[in-house]
């Protein structure tokens, strides 16, 4: 309970942050940053379906850029551009461009707030594999899916069966991790925020000895409407 009146306290003071600063939702309703806490409700051990009490929650942190491709993000760092009557808003997954880009500023520090997860590791390997982003298949919006495929190989800093100081764990085991969003919903407005619905779905191979399949839902906030990164 204290963990997710925590997560909606933080998705409050981003929407407020983003209000403060003019930031309205020109871009479509499906593009921008999107944050979400999933619910693991379900879980499959060799075949048999057994609940989750209480359920298992993490973050999930997911950009779609104007032409409806979705990416997976590891952090993201809202800001606003200076210079500008419209407090244009910069989503930033680089933090050397910190220092970069004209972004608003108060006693020298940047103007901002940044959103990350620990529940999904991945080395970058994509199309684009500077922006520390992954790029899914599928697209965001009301019965479509998408999904993707993290890999945690056997010498990855942080793959769970890896001990850097102890000599018979210097290496791990590879785990990969399938996951797949379907949208239950359209996108719909609260208090001039959207958010979207989705069942949630993944399978781990290599962290036991059987496929480990997990499922639950989640509801998805968009914070900002930016429709690029790093930009």
């Amino acid at each position: 309970m204290r963990i997710r009146l925590w997560f909606s306290r933080l998705i409050g003071r981003t929407a407020l942050f983003l209000s403060l600063l003019g930031l309205s939702a020109l871009a479509s309703e499906a593009t921008g940053l999107w944050v979400g806490e999933v619910q693991i409700t379900q879980v499959s051990n060799q075949g048999i379906l057994k609940p989750v009490v209480p359920p298992a929650s993490w973050r999930i942190v997911l950009h779609v850029d104007a032409t409806g491709n979705v990416s997976l993000l590891k952090d993201a760092i809202i800001a606003a551009r200076a210079g500008t009557d419209d407090f244009e808003p910069v989503v930033l997954t680089k933090p050397a461009l910190l220092g970069a880009l004209s972004l608003q500023r108060t006693n020298n520090a940047v103007l901002g707030q940044r959103l990350s997860t620990v529940a999904y590791d991945f080395t970058d390997n994509d199309a684009t594999p500077d922006d520390f982003a992954l790029r899914l298949a599928g697209t965001l919006g009301q019965a479509e899916t998408c999904a993707g495929t993290l890999t945690l190989d056997k010498n990855h800093p942080t793959n769970p069966f890896r001990h850097k100081f102890h000599p018979d764990h210097a290496e791990g085991l590879s785990i990969t991790r399938s996951f797949h969003l379907t949208f239950t919903s359209a996108i719909f407005e609260t208090a001039g925020v959207y958010h979207i619905k989705a069942n949630y779905e993944e399978t781990l191979q290599g962290l036991v000895t059987f496929e480990l399949k997990v499922s639950g839902e989640v509801t998805l906030t968009r914070v900002a409407s930016t429709p690029s990164l790093n930009q």
